[in-house]
């Protein structure tokens, strides 16, 4: 029985799956230190993901997910970013979706979590970052876009006042002088201002009083001198 019992925990030990032998363990996420700690911080929703070229031995091919940000907490202001993650799960990978939005904590530089297979894009995340899915939008996030809003709460409260992404700015001069009862055209533009309703008038009573004196001066030579 003791024989038997050994095989039976052996054959047990070799049927676990590899995956969950190597499955990633992650610690309590801690908002305040992750606020301070993580160089990139911003709401975003993508719009592109993909396989990385393989850059070095082979192994799990890192996937890059294209974010295209409409809030930024903290980093350096861009219009999109290219974020790199381990392709599964099991590894530490974030598992990104096409066409949602995310709260997104990135680390700048090279990961160790990807290795040799790091593809370069200058950022990275994974499954203990902190990234949350929150309610699509391009405002400011607030605790009811998250799944889970009691503890959004903590998470808000620990990052820095939001600011527009740099595509969320408006540029240049978005006013039409059409619809702007206040706009002025500019000398020599050429729009001409549309004539006054009094000079009809004034020049119908100029030539009245032309043709009256007229009409008397004639009449004056022709009436004779009393002698």
């Amino acid at each position: 029985m003791r024989i038997l019992a050994v095989l039976s925990l052996l054959a047990g030990l070799v049927l676990i799956p590899a995956g969950a032998a190597c499955a990633c363990s992650c610690a309590p996420f801690e908002p305040v230190r992750a606020a301070k700690e993580t160089p990139l911080i911003f709401t975003g929703t993508v719009t592109d993901l993909r396989p990385a070229p393989s850059t070095g031995p082979a192994g799990p091919t890192p996937m890059i997910a294209t974010i295209q940000a409409d809030h930024l907490y903290k980093g350096e202001p861009r219009a999109t970013y290219e974020v790199a993650t381990a392709s599964d799960s099991a590894a530490c990978g974030y598992n990104f979706s096409k066409g949602t939005r995310y709260l997104v904590y990135a680390g700048t530089g090279e990961s160790g979590l990807l290795g040799e297979q790091d593809p370069g894009t200058g950022f990275h995340t994974s499954l203990c970052s902190g990234n949350a899915v929150v309610a699509a939008g391009r405002g400011p996030v607030t605790t009811a876009d998250f799944p889970e809003p009691a503890k959004a709460e903590a998470v808000l409260d620990a990052l820095p006042a939001p600011q527009p992404a740099p595509a969320g700015r408006p540029t240049g001069n978005t006013s039409d002088p059409a619809q702007d009862p206040s706009a002025v055209p500019a000398a020599g533009s050429g729009a001409a201002s549309p004539p006054s309703p009094l000079v009809p008038a004034v020049v119908a009573g100029a030539a009245a009083v032309l043709g009256l004196l007229t009409w008397l001066l004639v009449r004056r030579r022709r009436t004779p001198s009393a002698t």
